[in-house]
């Protein structure tokens, strides 16, 4: 289905292919919490510019970041993705079993295509890739420093529920081989359309959980390339630009209102585009939940020294022309051990003025040395 928003009011077109999930089925939880999550944090993220990202994908890596998570920490993330409300919060078990079903139809390895329906076709007859109305594929892995311990239970959980494959690295030592070896399984997890999501992997990188997804979708009934025309585009600031956009009349449910009307013939105009765009999410998300913070505890993740989030990357790509859409979207979640005890969100001190400074026994309160550093 095609959803159209301009400014002025709500349109819809398009032509019903397959019936809404069964609202019992099993990865409905999933589906439920990530539409609510779409608009938070399409808010959050979406400026005044052109903007794509997969809410599932970011749904997806953080839902393993989740298994963990403990305390407070787990309860927060959990309001964040939408698994817990004033009313309701979602077991551990009750999610990942939802996402388990997600990633039994949609993993990479198993990948789920619909084909094109062909008259007289002999079943033994191989199709064309070009043949497949759509494709939609997602993978996750966890990478882990050879030295980090991860706890069976958080091990089992990711390649039961998530499918996740489990590889262990050596950041330390083998960083730009490290590295190379991450942006390998992404451009291959995304048909090439994302080329790397890491420029160098830091060495003090403990942990990073990845998550890929793949569509391609041909339209129900095609673009013809002969009716794309440039036609005026209107910019947000009134400024009118021409584009490559397509054309097509057919019979189409439509109506002006929140509702579909009885099958109409409709003319329909759409641009040509192609966008990708790479978001920062751990500056971007504000606030943020405890997870994501220095006070967030992950001891359900790991033996020793405790973990935290260090970076958030999200990268996406969407090209859409006259036979179909295809999309791609990645998020990355790095994490690096927590050094000493947990503090809440730190602050920055500066001494780069004159100041005074104390030696203090802090048992009593006494002052050993004071001073005043007024040039150096």
């Amino acid at each position: 289905m095609l959803v159209i928003l301009p400014d002025s009011e709500f349109q819809v077109v398009g032509k019903r292919s397959h019936e809404v999930s069964n609202p019992e089925s099993l990865d409905q939880l999933a589906v439920n919490a990530n539409n609510e999550f779409t608009f938070s944090i399409f808010n959050t993220l979406a400026k005044d510019g052109n903007d794509v990202l997969s809410p599932i994908s970011i749904l997806s890596a953080l839902s393993i970041l989740m298994n963990g998570a403990n305390g407070e920490t787990l309860k927060d993330l959990k309001q964040f993705l939408r698994y817990k409300n004033s009313l309701t919060e979602f077991s551990d078990e009750t999610i990942n079993t939802a996402f388990r079903a997600l990633n039994n139809k949609y993993h990479n390895d198993d990948i789920f295509k619909v084909k094109e329906n062909k008259p007289n076709q002999s079943p033994y007859e191989i199709y064309d890739p070009n043949d497949y109305k759509h494709q939609l594929n997602i993978a996750n892995k966890v990478i882990h420093n050879k030295d980090l311990q991860l706890l069976d239970t958080f091990i089992n959980n990711i390649k039961e529920y998530y499918k996740g494959d489990i590889q262990s690295a050596d950041f330390v030592n083998n960083g730009v081989i490290e590295t190379e070896r991450v942006n390998e399984w992404i451009r291959n997890k995304t048909n090439n359309k994302i080329q790397k999501i890491f420029d160098e992997i830091k060495p003090d990188t403990s942990l990073i959980i990845l998550n890929a997804i793949y569509f391609k979708g041909n339209w129900l009934e095609k673009f013809g390339e002969h009716s794309t025309k440039k036609l005026d585009f209107y910019n947000k600031g009134e400024n009118v630009v021409k584009v490559d956009t397509m054309a097509q009349t057919d019979g189409f449910n439509y109506y002006e209102s929140i509702e579909l009307n009885s099958q109409s013939e409709v003319e329909i105009f759409l641009p040509k585009f192609k966008t990708e765009k790479s978001y920062d999410l751990m500056n971007e998300i504000n606030p943020k939940p405890i997870a994501l913070t220095n006070r967030a505890d992950f001891s359900r993740l790991n033996r020793g020294v405790a973990q935290k989030v260090a970076e958030i990357i999200h990268k996406t790509y969407i090209s859409v022309d006259e036979k179909g859409t295809e999309a791609a979207a990645v998020t990355a979640i790095r994490m690096v051990p927590m050094s000493l005890p947990v503090y809440p969100e730190s602050f920055t001190f500066k001494a780069d003025h004159p100041f005074m400074y104390f030696i203090v026994d802090k048992t009593n309160g006494l002052i050993l040395f004071c001073g005043q550093i007024n040039e150096l």
